[in-house]
């Protein structure tokens, strides 16, 4: 049926009935009072702004442009972190900018002239303000930005919704995503594996239609 691009849809024609649509992600379910999508959203909101341990540094914001509108809200409610979109160009000389690693490499470059003779050993480094990293974005630019974060940023903590490697075809491609904070069940993962033929969404629309039928 998915694999059809058929609309998928139930209702019992009255007040109470739920429905799964085209987009079954953003679809709300009888067993989540929102879709799943926008639980996802909530328990990260809850983890990375809400419980934010480390009040005197940021949380950086890192999102592409079809994800602007969530960007928004955020920074109207959380104005005091710091948010930057992330374009399909370069992807490396503007993470280092976000991380501020070229004003390292230019201290190394500067001290380095005063004496050409002695060699100084330089490892780049990241400004120390980040409490954590979001990402916002789609599985086509996440999987390039995040192993580059973590190349220069290896101990911090990051966080994004399932939606980063929903377009994946392959579980092994996770990898990227390595240490980054993901809120989906362990049921969700085991069924994933198991299905090689398909993208991930996919694999993750079936399950729910599944438990939606058998609630």
């Amino acid at each position: 049926m998915l694999k059809d691009e058929n609309i998928f849809s139930i209702s019992f024609n009255d007040e109470d009935s739920y429905f799964l649509e085209d987009n079954i992600l953003n679809s709300n379910l009888k067993y989540f009072c929102k879709s799943l999508i926008e639980e996802e959203r909530e328990v990260l909101e809850k983890n990375i702004f809400k419980n934010k341990k480390e009040l005197n540094k940021k949380v950086i914001v890192v999102f592409s442009e079809n994800y602007m509108g969530i960007a928004s809200i955020l920074r109207n409610k959380y104005p005091e972190e710091e948010y930057f979109m992330i374009k399909s160009e370069d992807f490396d000389s503007q993470i280092k900018k976000i991380l501020n690693v070229d004003l390292s490499t230019r201290n190394y470059n500067d001290l380095s002239k005063f004496d050409k003779g002695i060699e100084i050993s330089h490892s780049p480094r990241i400004r120390n303000d980040i409490a954590s990293i979001y990402y916002i974005t789609d599985y086509d630019i996440g999987k390039t930005i995040v192993p580059i974060f973590r190349s220069y940023a290896l101990n911090m903590d990051t966080f994004s919704s399932s939606e980063i490697f929903h377009d994946a075809n392959d579980i092994k491609k996770l990898v990227d995503f390595e240490n980054t904070y993901i809120p989906i069940t362990k049921k969700m993962i085991e069924n994933i594996s198991k299905k090689q033929d398909s993208l991930i969404i996919n694999e993750i629309e079936k399950t729910l239609i599944r438990d939606f039928l058998n609630y």
